[in-house]
């Protein structure tokens, strides 16, 4: 609006004639008092916010302006990483700002909106993508495992996923390449019974094999929603004291 536009016009004003000078005079006294040859030292204007919230130490997120457009700053959280799906990228961008600007009621019709939008989704681009160490594992009962140094080990989540992947298509027959170590594979969360040994997750690298497995009817979406998108939210929701409660009962109640 022009009244933001306005105050970072004058909060830039005031940090480059009152603030950097008075800095910079202090900072001169002190080379005066140090006896110091080399005056290289200078302090300049970071960034001009809107609004901050401060969460704990180094910890925080705002809003600032550059070029006269709003961009987020976001330090010590991780409400974005690398392996969050595309598709919830998207979407919680918004949600700084809902924060910001608003109320918590207008984040959960947000969270609700995003809730009903999630199932239709393609699923690659609600699923995340991971990097898989190894499949050198073997079953013991129903838990995946490898002895290394004396010790029975677990497979990680990746690993299982890909050899839980392995043993479908060739247990039905499907026409897709095996994931090996040091692939990259998309991993979907299943609701349980199912035909993936009754596991909770499967893994591939080719988006098609979900449909043509028939594993589509088990994916498990309320998980993958909370994992995903839920979770990242309340890491900025809770320690600012927003429940996320009323978002549970109304969905219960919509369910």
């Amino acid at each position: 609006s022009d009244n933001v536009q306005d105050n970072l016009k004058l909060a830039n004003k005031i940090a480059e004639r009152l603030i950097q000078p008075f800095i910079q005079e202090g900072i001169n006294d002190i080379y005066y008092t140090l006896n110091a040859l080399n005056h290289s030292l200078k302090m300049e204007q970071e960034l001009i916010m809107d609004s901050f919230v401060s969460i704990a130490d180094k910890r925080y997120f705002a809003r600032y302006y550059k070029n006269g457009k709003p961009k987020h700053k976001i330090t010590g959280l991780s409400l974005i990483s690398k392996s969050t799906p595309p598709w919830c990228k998207d979407k919680l961008k918004p949600v700084l700002d809902i924060v910001l600007d608003k109320d918590p009621h207008a984040l959960m019709d947000y969270i609700q909106e995003s809730r009903l939008e999630f199932d239709s989704q393609p699923i690659e681009t609600i699923s995340t993508i991971k990097g898989v160490s190894s499949i050198d594992y073997e079953w013991n009962g129903d838990k995946l495992q490898t002895k290394k140094n004396g010790k029975l080990l677990s497979a990680p989540i990746n690993s299982r996923a890909a050899i839980l992947h392995n043993e479908f298509i060739a247990k039905n027959n499907l026409r897709y390449e095996n994931i090996r170590g040091g692939d990259k594979v998309y991993l979907t969360n299943l609701k349980t019974p199912n035909p993936v040994k009754s596991q909770d997750i499967i893994g591939y690298s080719n988006p098609k094999f979900m449909e043509e497995s028939g594993l589509m009817q088990f994916v498990d979406y309320d998980t993958l929603f909370d994992k995903h998108f839920l979770k990242n939210i309340q890491l900025i929701t809770e320690p600012i004291n927003w429940s996320l409660d009323m978002y549970q009962s109304s969905m219960d109640e919509w369910v």
